[in-house]
């Protein structure tokens, strides 16, 4: 391989790497957590928020055909963790529609102490 081609490869690899080392370490990238559900008449959806060290049923939601539900948990996971809760936002809207301005709003458990669940209906 000629020379010229190794170092301009050697050279976009180190680029690469150093742009994407540079976004992850700004500070403003935090990890959040943002959840879309899409109900059709084929796949009729009900999402469930369950606290994991109670086992108690925070929010069932049935989502009617040809709509959505979008939630968005407003703290990155570490932060969330800190604290020992999170805040969800959350709102049925029309398929495409990813808003949840205007929505709901609940006090929910941290990352490690919820699972989301979905189930199909008939």
């Amino acid at each position: 391989m000629p020379k010229t081609v190794h170092n301009r490869k050697s050279a976009a690899f180190i680029a690469g790497v150093l742009g994407v080392s540079t976004l992850l370490a700004l500070p403003g990238c935090q990890q959040f957590e943002k959840y879309t559900y899409r109900s059709d008449v084929h796949s009729q959806k009900t999402i469930t928020l369950l606290d994991t060290s109670t086992g108690e049923k925070l929010l069932t939601v049935d989502i009617p055909a040809g709509q959505q539900l979008n939630m968005v948990f407003d703290n990155d996971i570490q932060t969330a963790e800190q604290r020992g809760s999170d805040v969800l936002r959350w709102a049925v809207r029309k398929v495409g529609d990813e808003t949840v301005a205007g929505g709901n709003v609940m006090q929910v458990p941290p990352p490690s102490s919820r699972r989301i669940d979905m189930t199909l209906r008939q």
